[in-house]
């Protein structure tokens, strides 16, 4: 048998030195590894929420959207003239995209219309199909459509604008929302003639000056609701609350006394938030107020102001 040169089983030895290290190495790593596992190092990478993950998705486009809530009717198409007129032209050239919730049937969702991939500002209509005036049911309707559109864009911000009921289904997301980090944050809000008091006028001896400065007197479980958890609202929601003049001797809009959509002025006040409350001239009741010019011009400026796409 031949015989190997001394160079060679020196060469045969350092490979199988190698090989053994290697394997050595491997069966470190892997102990290692089943060690963490065991002691739940690996859960902690494993258990991020899927709503921290949806939000590092790049591929979501961002909305910035403002939503138009219509009043306890359920009409879908409600606010559509409102919308036309307060959005900027360039967003109004977009056709809306409208949220059907159905409280009448477990919240249904139902969406129509579609927001283009440049439209960075769209228009939202909502509606709750089944007449209501319940905070509590526009607001579980509410979060359902917001969810769905976190689901599929980011949304930094929103601003709300509550026609009616629709005012006193704002306030309740907004309050049943508020520090969750799951919504998006309420950038402003318009009340138009908006309910919180169940429509209670002033009593006798009353006045709107003292319902603004420290509330009303007679206080229904919508207002006490408010009044309970107002100060979850974010303090840097700016707040515009407009009125109708049509009956000024009555003090009201027709339907909703004034005593009623300012009773809330002054949570805002005291929760720290921009506010500002304000009566327009309005001939005609309640209902039409929707498509009040001089309403309307209000609001888009303090949506949009003089920026074109600002919110």
């Amino acid at each position: 048998m031949k015989k190997q040169s001394p160079r060679k089983r020196s060469r045969k030895r350092r490979i199988v030195t190698a090989i053994m290290t290697v394997s050595a190495t491997l069966v470190m790593a892997s102990c290692t590894f089943w060690g963490f596992l065991k002691m739940g190092h690996y859960r902690l990478v494993k258990e991020v929420p899927h709503s921290q993950i949806s939000k590092n998705k790049k591929s979501k486009q961002v909305i910035y959207p403002t939503i138009y809530i219509g009043g306890s009717g359920g009409s879908a198409t409600d606010l559509f003239d409102m919308m036309a007129q307060v959005a900027p032209q360039e967003v109004a050239k977009s056709a809306p995209l409208s949220f059907a919730v159905d409280i009448g049937r477990n919240n249904a969702l139902t969406i129509s219309g579609n927001i283009a991939q440049t439209n960075h500002f769209p228009q939202i209509d909502f509606n709750t199909v089944k007449g209501t005036s319940a905070g509590e049911s526009y607001s579980i309707a509410l979060q359902k459509m917001m969810t769905y559109l976190t689901k599929h864009y980011r949304v930094p911000a929103i601003n709300l604008v509550g026609f009616s009921s629709g005012g006193t289904g704002a306030l309740y997301y907004m309050i049943d929302t508020g520090g969750n980090p799951n919504f998006p944050r309420v950038k402003k809000f318009v009340s138009l003639d908006g309910e919180y008091n169940s429509e209670t006028p002033l009593q006798a001896g009353e006045t709107l000056a003292q319902v603004l400065e420290t509330g009303p007197s007679a206080q229904t479980p919508m207002y006490q609701y408010i009044a309970k958890h107002y100060q979850r609202l974010s303090s840097k929601t700016k707040t515009l609350l407009l009125m109708g003049d049509y009956n000024a001797l009555m003090q009201t809009d027709g339907t909703v006394p004034w005593a009623d959509s300012f009773s809330v002025y002054h949570f805002f006040k005291e929760n720290g938030n921009p506010v500002t409350w304000r009566i327009y001239p309005s001939v005609v009741k309640h209902v039409a107020d929707k498509n009040n010019p001089t309403a309307l011009a209000y609001i888009k400026t303090f949506l949009f102001g003089k920026s074109k796409t600002q919110t």
